[in-house]
């Protein structure tokens, strides 16, 4: 993936990354929803850079779930985070969709 810091996001990208930079707070929990490969992970990563804090993925939470009982799903997923949250401000976690538990 190119270097997100000098990545230009299109019109549509800049707006959604504009609102969550916008909606970014202390104890605020923002999602952001679009169709594959519509540049989600690129405006995460770049607020990330901006903000700073925990980037988690995909590949983070299967790793927490390998030491996880396979139906504690829910429970790897909210241990993570806090885990996450206990050392970092702000939690950006991309494709959470795709645990399809909310």
């Amino acid at each position: 993936m190119p270097n997100v810091s000098h990545t230009m996001l299109c019109p549509a990208q800049q707006r959604a990354f504009d609102s969550l930079s916008a909606g970014v707070q202390l104890g605020s929990i923002l999602g952001l929803r679009g169709g594959c490969g519509r540049g989600k992970t690129t405006i995460l990563k770049k607020l990330h850079m901006e903000v700073g804090g925990a980037f988690l993925n995909m590949k983070d939470f299967v790793e927490a779930s390998a030491r996880n009982h396979p139906l504690a799903l829910e429970e790897t997923l909210y241990r993570l985070l806090f885990d996450t949250l206990s050392s970092h401000p702000v939690v950006i976690m991309d494709d959470v969709h795709l645990l399809d538990l909310f």
